[in-house]
């Protein structure tokens, strides 16, 4: 493993991390690889690949249409020289039924030879009660 090019990653995901909670999606758009892709698993409410920074964009509307508070934070960040595994805690409450819901997830980052994110594709620990949050 180049540990350069792995500490670049760790840079370039940790920077994606703090924009998107910033919501500064105007400074995240060029860390974004022409061809990038986000990736919901088919079985959740919001399941379907978003392709571009436009389907980045509308993944984020679409959780605030079914989220109407969000709070997140990073629990661990594993790197190597193509990509990055995020682990995080997902405190949200629902438009739907005005619930609290606590939600883990994994993010998997895959990394451009260029240093910007392909793709991201989220992996939620328990499907179902993500689901329940997501209905509207």
């Amino acid at each position: 493993m180049n540990q350069d090019r792995a500490n670049a990653v760790r840079d370039l995901v940790t920077r994606v991390y703090a924009l998107a909670q910033a919501g500064d999606f105007d400074a995240i758009r060029p860390l974004f690889s022409p061809d990038f892709a986000f990736v919901e698993a088919d079985d959740l409410a919001i399941g379907g690949t978003y392709a571009g920074f436009d389907g980045y964009l509308a993944i984020w509307s679409e959780i605030a249409r079914r989220w109407t508070a969000v709070s997140s934070r990073l629990i661990d960040l594993t790197v190597s020289d193509r990509g990055a595994v995020g682990i995080m805690e997902l405190d949200v409450v629902s438009a739907a039924d005005g619930q609290s819901y606590h939600l883990e997830i994994a993010e998997q980052f895959e990394v451009a030879e260029d240093l910007t994110i392909k793709r991201i594709k989220p992996f939620y620990f328990n499907t179902k009660l993500a689901n329940q949050s997501l209905a509207i």
